[in-house]
């Protein structure tokens, strides 16, 4: 049995400048909020309630400094589908989150993320009340508080790194102002969010590449699945990959837990990816496809370029 419920959509939304915590509980009673839509970055959502001006234009980022510097709580409710069954392996998954996030769930801190590069998955069976509602908070930051205390390494003769620190960060470094760009941290949950359970072997990361030989005749196309088992035995497991026409595809006996499962095709004279003004900018459809012994499992459609 496997199932998603998309969280996305309109949360609630609190903030402070210290005590985080007061912001956790299942309730907030008198405290004020305001509806947030997700995924979108706070800056945009308190534009659209007027709280903010657009810190794109003119010096508004200066006004907007303070949105940084806030702890923000969102918080929402939900129900899974009727057809999911109390015990199944359940997760709560995040794909964006920034940058310093806690999460809870009906009370119960479940997990921490500090990596906007990188999705976030939870388990949250043991938490998840199969009937009735649960209450979904989490708890994020821009990340100032956490490296407040580290070195201020000049990178790159930055002033401005200095000051922010955000060289720690595992987040789109330009944030901290760039000769292009004014120093603006993005801050909230940037991606979709969404519950999942499954009985059977689910993907928790696709990774789909091409890499090339250095005469440029020949590329090899890479797909690798990171698998989660979440039974008590190893299940054959087969990865299928669709590279322009060219198939392939490997089994493998993949353990409970997590572990990872690839495969591989080579072509000649492939469509190679040129930079504007000395080539097209050729792209190679590859589709993989992930089966079990007890069905489908996931698939997806990257479509990458041949380059060196």
């Amino acid at each position: 049995m496997q199932g998603t419920l998309s969280l996305n959509g309109t949360w609630s939304l609190a903030h402070n400048d210290d005590f985080p915590r007061f912001l956790t509980a299942e309730t907030l009673p008198g405290r004020f909020t305001l509806p947030a839509r997700v995924p979108a970055p706070i800056h945009q959502v308190l534009m659209d309630a007027g709280m903010l001006d657009d810190p794109r234009y003119g010096r508004n980022s200066l006004k907007a400094r303070w949105v940084e510097e806030c702890y923000w709580a969102y918080r929402r409710t939900f129900t899974p589908a009727p057809e999911y069954i109390a015990g199944t392996p359940s997760w709560l998954v995040f794909e964006r989150l920034e940058m310093d996030a806690v999460i809870y769930l009906n009370g119960q801190e479940i997990g921490r993320h500090s990596n906007a590069h990188r999705p976030a998955r939870f388990d949250v069976t043991q938490w998840l009340r199969p009937e009735g509602e649960n209450v979904l908070v989490v708890l994020i930051d821009a990340g100032l508080f956490d490296v407040s205390e580290k070195p201020g390494i000049d990178y790159r003769d930055s002033p401005q790194a200095r000051l922010t620190k955000i060289h720690w960060h595992r987040r789109g470094q330009w944030q901290r102002g760039w000769d292009w760009q004014q120093r603006l941290l993005n801050v909230g949950i940037l991606g979709d969010v969404r519950l999942e359970w499954s009985d059977q072997p689910i993907v928790e990361q696709w990774k789909v590449f091409a890499t090339v030989s250095d005469d440029l005749q020949t590329a090899t196309y890479h797909a690798r699945a990171s698998v989660l088992n979440p039974t008590d035995r190893p299940v054959t497991t087969t990865i299928h990959m669709d590279a322009d026409g060219l198939f392939a595809e490997e089994t493998a006996l993949l353990p409970p837990g997590r572990s990872d499962i690839a495969v591989r095709v080579d072509q000649d004279n492939p469509p190679l990816w040129w930079p504007i003004g000395h080539g097209p900018q050729n792209r190679v459809g590859v589709h993989v496809q992930l089966t079990t012994e007890t069905g489908f499992s996931g698939e997806v459609t990257r479509f990458v370029g041949v380059r060196k």
